[in-house]
């Protein structure tokens, strides 16, 4: 209820808005669209005022899509985002306009209407099958409410006075179990105590989607806690002492919090034993049914008629908010979730004057007359606001008066709230945990337990330990028939021979343990050779015989060989003093040599072990880089009884990361390390953090550090890197923040984390700090690589080349990584000739084992420069240098050159390239088609389409936008179209944006621009700025300035500081004639800080790649003969009857004016400045589209003076010849 109208700034304009300061509405800041409340507010662009609509259900229901579902009497009504109406359904039956409806996970939408369950189908509207069923009941009582389970396909009802009811949503109506509210356990009664008879359930079921759990009270003020799969409960909790009117919220981090609203008391509640965590209370609440909200960080937020927003951390910790207004405001509604998770948006009503007062048992709120609503977005966890607003005016009229009384006209609102002494029978409470519980709850290892009062606990443990004591008994009797059956088997074999057996065993293991003690000592001098250790690991195994002989389950004759195992295994040797084998008493050189001697034998037994042994062991395997048999050897160790201590948990850790698989592994060694007492242990306790990490269970790895009892910098290292690695950038600048409070000096490891952090958000200021500590701390002192490679990255990303190229000169040593990222930061930056340049440095280094993305970024380089003569030099580098380097895949690289032709415009090289590859992927074909199309030959790029069909390759996504892309530029509507319906239907690929883009694009282009935006409708996901930008463009290109509005203003409300919007409105309204609003446009984008891209164009003569820029007046004197080149053109071309197209200048400058300014298009000084050097082939690139102006003189130029031009703009290739274009003009 935080707005009481739907969508108020969302509606479409009025007709004559544009000339009203219709574009400036664009940067107001919009409020979130689903709020909401049972009075629905329609904005009326005609009538310039907000309109009431019919009273709706509350709450309402929002769909994926961003429509809104509510009932209305007899009738399902589905509201657009814009207010309108999608659809409405006629139901036959009246709803309940309490209780919200909700879908299943195929779209198919359950609302209560009477005393039934209706089942919606949307998709069936104006088909000849039923849109509207009935689900559940008929004549099955008051229906409380429903939820449902998407991952158990299962609905649960609960129905006043009879039961909770599990339906199957597969196959029709099919009842899977019912419960009531009085249950049994072990022959105890469980639930209703103390009145059977009026007992029953009187809330919504709360689904908890990951605990298979259901949550639903009882009259009597007791929790259930049931299984989604069958009616049996995993606990039952009394809280009548404290009240019987409770909503039930579920949260994370194991979780689950109860609200007792006439008692204002907030309760956590451990999910899986339904213990009391923590208890708090907070300000009068404004009504029975409220609940509050629960973001990501696991923190609940409530707020209150004192004006103040309650938050809890998951421990109790408690926060309050919004202190400012409090005084003379109050919060009514629940706080909203925002989209992220993380934050929430809170609403409170400003009044005139507010008073409490006390009478009785009741506590009124008095408050007179609203004068604003003030929205605010902030993060309980952390306190951070974001924003907040205040709005007044009209918007007071809408503010929501009481949610318990109406209120008289002179809008003084009286707020009754039950006081803490009343205790009385509970009130309805319909709409108390409506929302569907999508929450994954995890129950935490410990619990802080209190005594609820009742018996229930007591019999719980009288059953238990009865348990306990059976199986005791049952224990001791296995154990005395065990010891019987072996007495009895001594007796049959002989006990006499038997023991004389043994003894002779006994002597032969002496003797052999004895040598085996001698070759040790050999091994440990390092004397022992290859034969010796053969002869050490046959000793073994005679040894071990003779051993397994003296066992006693081969002297009962139950002995079995064991399989052969896999890989290597230990060599365990014979101390001469204990009963097992073991290293005793060695340093690290002779523990490594153990290691060598333990991996070169292949035993075929198990021997006996120390955990010592079993340590050097797993290191040895682990070292080796062979996880599976340290697996096997470990899983063996287990079956001899070994327990692993805090030396064996590490190993077992670095064993799961390395084989990359399911984190089920991880959990089984925390369990290893819980059973062992070593979780305290910082080395282990590390170790399981960092094995979180990779895993990407965030939760648990924070949960597992804050456990640690004494962090150190290894332990915050350990943090930093992995949410630095993990792409949670601001996280690991909090581990910061809180390693330097607990007095922790970062290591060289943790800054270089942290610069990676703020690389990835563009932190360029935490940088520069990091970048003087590390001074102040002295780290740069020394020659590190890894940290200065790690400043000049952050730098780079962060496009502050002069210092990135500051630190990169100062380094003494460098590596590859280095040299990529000052490489990639120039590129980045656009500095393409510092990059080739630092590339030639470092090949002058001897840095041949090159990586693959230096090498991409170079040959980029070289194809966005159109220097043709740079590519080939790196051409004939890579086949001289780089070709028989074994660890590039020379396919990639081929691509690569490939890709590098097409974009430096040279068609003929390219082909002959591609005839001569060894191979062909489909990143080859999807590079070649892509570069027909870009140079408008459609219909070839097409035939390679099939020919790529015919040998086999399968095309996949990136191809088909390639293939679109070129039936876009080339006019093929009905052939894109076909190709379009052809991906998921032939080949299985879900379209995606970049698809989308190309349809509208194809549309736009050939000027169907009302297919465009229908297609964008029909489109299955919301549209992104990338589809209304390229609608936009169309619009632009064919003068719709009415569709191009919507445009602009659809593309606005994703992103409005996106510069090409306003211009391309810009050249809207400047084509319509509309004068008035192109200088609103500009005054916008000047307020805004908006700048268009400087035109630029390039040339490359002799080996110099030349640039001109719009604007530079230097041209006129150093290069004259260019200026009057282009004038000798622009007569001939008038002599010729070509007129000059002034359409693209500004309408403010004189007619002959306009004609000069054409002339100093970069693009045309570029062309000037190539037919004076000379040269039949002449290639140019831009930054921006070429005008209509400088296409026709380069077609001119190009028949003029027998010169082929190739022109790259940032859309596609133009290649000039004869007086014409490869684009057809079509372009």
């Amino acid at each position: 209820m935080l707005l009481r109208f739907l969508l108020l700034l969302l509606a479409p304009p009025s007709a004559n808005a544009a000339n009203s300061g219709f574009f400036p509405s664009f940067l107001k800041r919009s409020i979130p669209s689903h709020y909401f409340n049972s009075n629905a507010f329609i904005y009326v662009p005609a009538e310039g005022r907000i309109r009431k609509s019919n009273r709706l259900g509350n709450p309402l229901m929002l769909t994926e899509d961003g429509k809104f579902l509510s009932c209305s009497g007899m009738n399902l009504i589905c509201f657009e985002k814009n207010g309108s109406f999608a659809w409405i359904i006629p139901l036959q039956y009246k709803c309940r306009s309490d209780l919200a409806p909700i879908a299943d996970d195929r779209g198919k939408i359950y609302l209560v209407a009477e005393d039934r369950v209706l089942r919606i189908n949307p998709s069936n509207i104006g088909r000849p099958e039923s849109t509207v069923e009935v689900f559940f009941g008929g004549n099955s009582g008051e229906i409380l409410g429903i939820s449902i389970s998407c991952l158990y396909t299962s609905l649960f009802v609960a129905v006043r006075n009879r039961a909770l009811f599990a339906v199957s949503l597969r196959g029709g109506e099919q009842l899977l179990w019912s419960a009531g509210p009085l249950l049994y356990r072990f022959g105890y009664r469980q639930g209703c105590k103390k009145n059977t008879t009026d007992c029953f359930f009187n809330s919504v079921p709360v689904v908890d989607q990951c605990e298979g759990t259901i949550y639903v009270s009882n009259t009597e003020g007791q929790i259930y806690s049931l299984f989604i799969r069958s009616p049996h409960f995993r606990w039952i909790q009394d809280f009548s002492s404290i009240d019987k009117m409770i909503n039930i919220v579920p949260g994370n981090n194991g979780h689950l919090y109860l609200i007792f609203p006439r008692k204002a008391t907030v309760m956590s509640l451990d999910v899986s034993t339904g213990t009391v965590s923590w208890q708090s209370n907070v300000g009068l609440l404004s009504s029975e049914t409220i609940v509050p909200v629960v973001d990501s960080n696991g923190w609940l937020s409530i707020g209150s008629l004192d004006g103040f927003l309650y938050s809890f951390s998951p421990t109790g910790e408690f926060r309050k908010y919004l202190q400012n207004n409090a005084e003379d405001s109050v919060i009514m509604s629940s706080p909203v979730l925002d989209c992220s998770g993380f934050a929430v948006y809170v609403s409170q009503t400003i009044m005139e004057e507010k008073s409490t007062r006390t009478t009785g048992n009741y506590t009124f709120v008095s408050a007179l007359k609203p004068t604003s609503m003030v929205i605010t977005l902030l993060t309980p966890a952390t306190g951070t606001v974001y924003w907040s607003e205040s709005y007044h005016g009209e918007m007071s009229s809408l503010l929501p008066k009481s949610d318990l009384h109406s209120f008289d006209m002179d809008e003084r609102i009286f707020l009754s709230i039950l006081s803490a002494k009343r205790i009385g029978s509970s009130l309805p409470s319909y709409s108390a945990g409506q929302r569907i519980a999508w929450t994954c709850s995890q129950p935490n290892e410990q619990s802080s337990p209190i005594d609820e009062g009742d018996g229930e606990s007591s019999s719980l443990f009288v059953f238990l330990l009865f348990q306990l004591v059976m199986l005791l008994i049952l224990a001791g009797a296995v154990r005395f028939c065990c010891n019987l059956w072996r007495k009895k088997k001594l007796q049959d074999h002989g006990l006499v021979r038997f023991l004389d057996k043994r003894r002779s065993l006994h002597s032969q293991r002496r003797t052999l343990s004895s040598r085996i003690s001698e070759l040790e000592q050999e091994a440990a001098e390092g004397a022992a050779n290859d034969e010796a250790i053969d002869q050490l690991g046959e000793i073994v195994r005679a040894k071990k015989g003779v051993e397994r002989k003296l066992s006693t389950s081969y002297s009962l004759g139950s002995d079995r060989t064991g399989a052969r195992r896999h890989g290597r295994s230990i060599l365990p040797v014979y101390d001469g003093k204990g009963k097992s084998h073991s290293f005793h008493s060695t340093r690290r050189s002779e523990s490594d040599l153990a290691s060598q001697i333990m991996l070169r034998l292949d035993s075929h037994f198990i021997f006996s072990m120390t955990t010592f042994s079993l340590n050097s062991t797993l290191r040895a395997h682990l070292n080796k880089g062979r996880p599976r048999e340290a697996l096997a050897y470990f899983l063996e160790s287990q079956k001899e009884g070994l327990r692993p201590d805090r030396f064996t948990i590490p190993a077992l850790i670095k064993l799961c990361l390395q084989l990359k698989e399911s984190p089920l592994h991880g959990q089984q060694i925390h369990g290893f390390a819980i059973r062992s007492s070593c979780v305290g242990d910082i080395v282990v306790g590390t170790g399981l953090v960092e094995m979180y990490l990779k895993y990407g269970c965030f939760d648990e790895a924070y949960r597992l550090f804050d456990e640690i009892p004494e962090r150190d910098v290894i332990s915050f290292s350990t943090m930093i890197c992995g949410f630095s690695q993990n792409g949670r950038a601001a996280e690991a600048l909090h581990f910061f923040s809180r390693m330097l409070e607990e007095g922790i000096e970062p290591n060289r490891i943790t800054i270089a984390s942290l610069l990676s952090s703020c690389a990835h958000l563009k932190e360029v200021k935490s940088g520069r700090m990091l970048h003087g500590y590390c001074f102040r701390s002295g780290l740069l002192d020394t020659a590190d690589v890894v940290l200065q490679t790690a400043l000049v990255d952050m730098y780079s990303k962060c496009r502050k080349m002069a210092c990135a190229k500051s630190v990169f000169d100062r380094m003494t040593e460098r590596n590859l990584v280095s040299w990529n990222s000052i490489i990639n930061g120039c590129f980045f930056d656009g500095s393409f000739e510092v990059a080739l340049g630092l590339f030639k440095d470092m090949v002058s280094h001897n840095l041949y084992q090159l990586r693959l993305s230096i090498l991409a970024t170079v040959l980029n380089i070289c194809g966005l420069t159109t220097d043709l003569r740079q590519g080939k030099e790196m051409h004939g580098y890579i086949l001289k240098h780089v070709y028989d380097n074994n660890n590039l895949d020379f396919l990639v690289v081929y691509n690569s050159i490939l890709n590098m032709y097409v974009k430096s415009g040279s068609i003929e090289y390219a082909t002959s390239l591609f005839g001569k590859m060894p191979r062909k992927n489909v990143v080859t074909w999807t590079i070649w088609i892509a570069c027909y199309g870009q140079y408008g030959m459609s219909t070839k790029a097409l035939q390679l389409l099939d020919e790529m069909k015919r040998l086999g390759v399968r095309p996949d996504g990136v191809t088909f936008v390639s293939v679109l892309s070129a039936c876009s530029h080339g006019g093929l509507v009905n052939e894109g179209r076909e190709i379009y319906n052809s991906m998921e239907r032939d080949y299985c690929i879900v379209p995606e944006m970049m698809h989308f883009v190309c349809m509208v694009d194809l549309y736009g282009r050939s000027g169907l621009l009302e297919e465009a935006h229908e297609f964008i409708n029909m489109m299955p996901v919301e549209p992104d700025k990338a589809i209304w930008l390229t609608l936009l463009s169309s619009c632009k290109n064919h003068r719709n300035l009415e569709l191009g509005e919507h445009a602009a203003r659809k593309a606005l409300e994703l992103d409005q500081y996106n510069t090409n919007v306003y211009l391309h409105l810009s050249r809207l309204y400047a084509d319509a004639g509309r004068w008035e609003s192109l200088a609103k446009t500009r005054y916008v984008m000047k307020e805004l800080g908006l700048k268009p891209e400087t035109a630029c164009s390039w040339v490359e003569a002799k080996g110099i790649v030349h640039r001109f820029t719009v604007g530079d007046c230097s041209l006129k004197d150093v290069c004259p003969q260019i200026y009057d080149l282009l004038e000798s053109v622009r007569k001939a071309m008038k002599v010729s009857g070509f007129v000059s197209d002034t359409s693209c200048v500004s309408h403010k400058m004189k007619e002959d004016d306009k004609v000069i300014d054409l002339c100093s298009h970069t693009e045309k000084l570029a062309l000037a400045f190539a037919l004076m050097k000379g040269g039949s082939l002449i290639r140019i690139g831009k930054n921006l589209r070429v005008c209509t102006d400088c296409h026709r003189t380069f077609k001119f130029v190009s028949a003029t003076y027998n010169k082929e031009i190739i022109l790259k703009d940032p859309n596609r290739y133009h290649r000039f010849s004869q007086g014409f274009c490869s684009c057809c003009d079509f372009w």
